[in-house]
Formats: C-alpha cells, structure tokens, sequence
C-alpha cells in the first residue's frame, strides 16, 4: 500500500514514516557515517553522477560528490572579491614575466651591457 513519508528539504538525512496507527517513525541514512543533505544538494549530486555515467543508487558515490560541491563552495566563499582580484592579477603578472625570472634570476648587473635601456635618474 501507500505510505506517507515526511521530510524536511533542508535535511533528507531524517525522514518520517506515518504508521497505520498514525504515529510516525523516525528513519534515517543507513550508513550514519554520511553527512546532513539537503533536497537540492541531493538532486545536483544525482545529476552529476548520471553525467559522469556513475550510479546513482549508491551512496558513497553521492556523498563522495556532495563532499565534493561543499569543497568548491567553501573555497569560493573564502576568497573575497579583493583577493580574487588580487589573484588574478598575481596570475596575470606571473604568466608575463615567468620566462624572464626563471632564465635570468639574481645575478650582479653589468653597466657596461648596452643592450639594456638606459634611464634618466635625476639627482636632487
């Protein structure tokens, strides 16, 4: 027969059984070693899994990729709009300047190399 079934959407990890009687029963994951999961988290992991071909029934794999998204999540809340900024430009200025860093290093320069431009200093 049919059964009613309770949750709440921000944690799936509980649900509640109604009983013929009308009391209801509390059930939970099998594995307890899963964490909390929200309805959403639940149905992205789901979409994930079946893209990437894996099973959706088992769930390890939808705790490994719901691990997975929280991950992402924290490290992307953690970085503030100045310092994404900032690391971008640290990339950028990375990319232009590696090969000269790499190939010349700390070396002593010598004054007498004209291939370098020279500058104006003005003394005070």
């Amino acid at each position: 027969g049919k059964v009613v079934v309770r949750y709440d959407p921000r944690d799936i990890s509980m649900i509640w059984v109604e009983l013929d009687d009308g009391r209801y029963v509390e059930a939970r994951y099998r594995n307890l070693e899963i964490p909390p999961v929200s309805l959403w988290e639940y149905r992205e992991a789901m979409r994930k899994a079946r893209a990437l071909g894996k099973s959706g029934s088992n769930e390890l794999v939808l705790a490994e990729l719901i691990r997975q998204q929280r991950q992402i999540e924290a490290e992307s809340r953690g970085l503030t709009k100045a310092e994404r900024r900032t690391r971008e430009r640290k990339g950028t200025l990375k990319g232009t300047n590696s090969a000269v860093s790499t190939t010349e290093g700390l070396r002593p320069i010598d004054t007498g190399d004209t291939s370098r431009p020279l500058f104006k200093v003005e003394r005070w």
